[in-house]
């Protein structure tokens, strides 16, 4: 029997949790807040037929990873895809495989209690031009994690990121000026910020989870251009529609750019 401690109301398990790869490894303490990011569209715009860009993923504490996120993950992936060890990306599944696979992975994020975040702007976002799409929407993310912090207090933040070649350095430059803090006993200190970049080869759980919940968010926004609402489509409604309210966190951005003071 594994054994657990409380941690504000979350049991965890006692064991820390070890990420590694070809830059390096990360050691994660149970209560530190595991968040896996991946991205969609790109940042600039560029694509006509996807015009939008977004950060967002998975976060859950580290305590909770395997029994919250990795064991189900990879239970799902045994039963429809063969192995737990098959890579596995939203974008990759066509046909039958994506029609049998649909309701269980809907299952999988309707009954697992783990953090999803996403946010995101579109190249028809209104900006005053000073800050670039990457830092609105990261800034955003950073905004939700704040939020969970109420629910789930953490005084340490492990950020596990897609690698990507375009991408890579700045992440490093937006993600690294970030600050968090938290209050103990009217006393303001700060979270810890921790940054790992991994890649889906590695097939960890949470970077293929956050995949999934990028590509519904995605979709999503770009069907909407359309009028397709939101919870009309079945992935975005699966991921952020079916869990419990604190447990979600997108938002489509329409406006973003720094207030003047009056």
């Amino acid at each position: 029997m594994r054994e657990t401690f409380d941690w504000y109301g979350w049991p965890l398990r006692q064991d820390s949790l070890f990420f590694e790869s070809e830059n390096g490894g990360v050691v994660l303490r149970p209560t530190d807040l595991l968040v896996a990011i991946d991205e969609t569209g790109i940042e600039d715009f560029s694509d006509p037929q996807y015009p939008l860009f977004g950060l967002g993923g998975c976060a859950v504490y580290a305590g909770l990873y395997l029994d919250a996120l990795c064991l189900p993950w990879l239970k799902l992936k045994k039963q429809y895809f063969g192995s737990g060890d098959t890579p596995l990306h939203a974008a990759d599944l066509h046909g039958n495989q994506r029609i049998e696979a649909a309701a269980a992975i809907g299952e999988f994020f309707r009954h697992n209690g783990f953090f999803r975040l996403a946010a995101i702007t579109t190249a028809t976002t209104v900006s005053d031009g000073v800050i670039d799409p990457y830092t609105a929407v990261a800034m955003q993310l950073m905004g939700q994690l704040a939020v969970i912090q109420r629910i789930a207090p953490f005084d340490r933040v492990v950020f596990i990121f897609e690698g990507s070649q375009r991408t890579d350095g700045l992440a490093a430059r937006v993600f690294q000026s970030f600050e968090m803090t938290y209050e103990v006993e009217g006393t303001t200190k700060k979270v810890e910020l921790i940054y790992w970049r991994g890649t889906k080869a590695l097939n960890y759980s949470a970077l293929e989870v956050a995949d999934f919940i990028m590509h519904a968010a995605g979709t999503a926004v770009r069907a909407s251009r359309s009028g397709t609402k939101y919870m009309d489509r079945k992935d975005f409604a699966a991921v952020f529609g079916a869990a419990p309210d604190y447990l979600s966190h997108f938002v489509c951005l329409s406006e973003y750019g720094i207030r003047s003071k009056q």
